[in-house]
């Protein structure tokens, strides 16, 4: 048992039993030979007579004191002391308690305490009806208020997004899920509002409910969120410009392969058929060379035509989007046989394509190369 009686007659012998001799470490007898100023650390020689006389005149009384074992530990302990009169004497028993473990899961319970009072984060208890029953100093400190001021306020005094009407709602989700996270906004004393991230958890105890906030001051991540945005957008812009250049480069480059290369191709075509024509009579005409060189200048005209509509095809700035896919769709069938179906996007005409012009140009040239390998290898007879 932990109820350990001593007893300190005034005119006798002093007594202990089995369980103060286990607790303290000494026999009996050793016990029995000590003064209770020997084992309490509280007490000494000179202050011991005028207790006893404050005991007798209240004759019970119940103090915490430190009992000092035989192997020198200091323990804990609640002495339950009673003044008595037994056979003519006076007695002092005294109940020992050990606290040993009260005092272990007390100082535990304080550390918990002192955590959570000063934690970086606000915290926040509040009862089903949205009174809040306590705050940390962070709390207070991100909203400029008081304990006292927090304990007396409900949870829609102080949150921008909570309205008195919103709570039981809340209230019935959080009990259901038990934990939920979320974004949310706070309001100052002062009238300012500041973005936090709340962390709620729902907890009965001793017949209670009760929902524990943890909250995060989100003003620092909105701030560096918001500049990231902005870089991103930046380099977004930039890219865009970027490939807008090189587009127009690639525009002027066709257009000029097509007017000043092509045209010159024509030209020569258009010679050697006329040099052909006026060819004097009497002379032997070199036909086989004729041909040949006219033949290479319409491979080289078509060369041309084709690298110049994959630098920037011409339907595109002529007729818009949608015309330039399907004549794409027209040639892949009339190459490989398999039928193509478009559907092209609304009001893709020239100037008004839903998307950007600087993408347009790739955007038909993907879709050749999606062509070639269903060509190549796909089996079906159609596509879409």
């Amino acid at each position: 048992t932990n109820h350990l009686p001593l007893f300190y007659p005034l005119n006798c012998e002093s007594s202990a039993n089995d369980a103060a001799c286990r607790l303290l470490g000494y026999s009996r007898e050793e016990l029995e030979a000590l003064a209770i100023y020997d084992i309490d650390c509280d007490l000494t020689e000179t202050t011991w007579p005028k207790l006893r006389e404050r005991m007798k005149e209240i004759s019970a009384v119940t103090v915490e004191a430190r009992a000092l074992a035989k192997d020198g530990r200091i323990i804990p302990i609640e002495i339950d002391v009673r003044h008595i009169q037994y056979r003519g004497l006076e007695h002092f028993i005294g109940f020992i308690h050990d606290k040993t473990e009260h005092k272990r899961v007390e100082e535990k319970l304080l550390l918990t305490q002192f955590a959570v009072d000063h934690a970086a984060d606000s915290v926040f208890r509040s009862d089903s009806d949205g009174r809040i029953c306590y705050v940390n100093d962070a709390a207070c400190r991100a909203l400029g208020y008081s304990r006292e001021e927090l304990e007396s306020m409900t949870v829609p005094d102080i949150n921008c997004d909570v309205t008195k009407a919103k709570w039981p709602a809340i209230w019935g989700r959080l009990k259901e899920r038990v934990a939920e996270t979320f974004e949310s906004r706070e309001r100052t004393k002062d009238g300012r509002i500041f973005p936090v991230e709340v962390s709620l958890n729902f907890m009965s105890y001793a017949g209670k409910e009760h929902s524990f906030a943890f909250v995060r001051d989100l003003t620092d991540h909105k701030c560096a969120e918001a500049k990231l945005q902005d870089s991103l957008d930046q380099l977004r812009a930039l890219a865009a410009r970027l490939q807008s250049i090189r587009e127009e480069e690639r525009k002027d480059m066709a257009r000029e392969i097509h007017d000043q290369l092509g045209q010159a191709l024509t030209a020569i075509k258009m010679d050697v058929c006329s040099l052909a024509r006026e060819w004097p009579d009497g002379c032997i005409k070199p036909l086989p060379r004729i041909e040949s060189i006219l033949s290479l200048v319409g491979e080289m005209i078509g060369n041309v035509r084709r690298i110049s509509t994959e630098l920037r095809p011409g339907i595109l700035d002529d007729l818009g989007l949608a015309a330039a896919i399907e004549s794409s769709a027209e040639k892949f069938q009339t190459r490989t046989g398999i039928a193509c179906e478009v559907h092209a996007p609304e009001g893709a005409t020239p100037g008004r394509s839903p998307i950007d012009d600087c993408h347009i140009p790739y955007l038909s040239g993907d879709l050749d190369e999606c062509g070639s390998p269903c060509g190549r290898h796909a089996r079906g007879r159609q596509a879409g």
